[in-house]
């Protein structure tokens, strides 16, 4: 296994294209992070979580404005996670914080209540662009529904941010290999629809093996949506027709 100073300097070097572009693309273009903020970047044991950790140290170092970070495990009395996130925290550096709740349950509240006790005014998961594909199609599939996972959204007076929104997890596991890395699977983010994620994950990489852009399509749904080509959407929890604006002929 390398040096986590090696382990580092890769994520902006030699996975420039495929981890630090992406993140810092999504961090501009979607306004994540402004300065002097105080940000609680959640650890959930998975390799986006350790890589989302990193990517934030980096920017902070080499960034054009300062904010503070405070990376947070929150352990529920597992001893065999707390162990393997102290373990993986030594090895890539990473000055975690521990937050004990024995009735820890994963949910977004408690990791909001947790954020605000730490006066941070944004939290930080580590969801990745496969996710966002692939709740994409479980929404339309499954729940007949266009919506996805967003960049940002503010749930109870805290910004919920997803700075690794456009990072592919084919290139993290590049990173992982290329260091050597083990991590286990997320804990926290990738625990809901764990079927269903699996069989959308299989579609689109059947679909791509025949249309290399299947991937960037099903993104591209989510941004260019024509109004004028909708049956009914839904605006502040009003259901809009496309009757209701409807001109017809004059």
């Amino acid at each position: 296994m390398d040096t986590y100073q090696d382990i580092e300097k890769s994520i902006i070097t030699k996975s420039r294209k495929g981890l630090w572009r992406p993140f810092c693309k999504a961090l501009k273009d979607y306004e994540l992070i402004k300065p002097d903020e105080k940000v609680m970047v959640l650890i959930s044991m998975g390799k986006e979580s350790f890589l989302l950790c990193k990517c934030v140290e980096e920017i902070i170092r080499h960034g054009d404005f300062g904010f503070d970070a405070y990376y947070v495990y929150i352990d529920n009395g597992d001893e065999e996670n707390l162990k393997y996130v102290e373990d993986m925290c030594d090895v890539l550096h990473v000055d975690v914080k521990i937050i004990k709740d024995n009735e820890y349950d994963y949910s977004i509240d408690k990791i909001i209540e947790y954020g605000k006790g730490l006066s941070c005014t944004k939290i930080a998961l580590s969801d990745i662009y496969d996710d966002v594909l692939e709740m994409s199609m479980i929404n339309i599939l499954y729940a007949g529904k266009t919506m996805t996972l967003m960049p940002k959204e503010y749930i109870d007076d805290m910004e919920i941010i997803r700075p690794l929104y456009l990072v592919e997890d084919d290139d993290i596991d590049t990173w992982v290999k290329r260091h050597n890395l083990s991590f286990k699977e997320d804990s926290y983010l990738r625990r809901d629809y764990k079927e269903e994620r699996s069989k959308m994950k299989k579609l689109i990489y059947e679909m791509g093996k025949n249309n290399p852009f299947i991937r960037k399509n099903i993104y591209k749904t989510m941004c260019n949506v024509n109004l004028n080509c909708i049956l009914e959407y839904i605006e502040d929890d009003k259901n809009i027709s496309f009757l209701d604006n409807y001109k017809g002929e004059e």
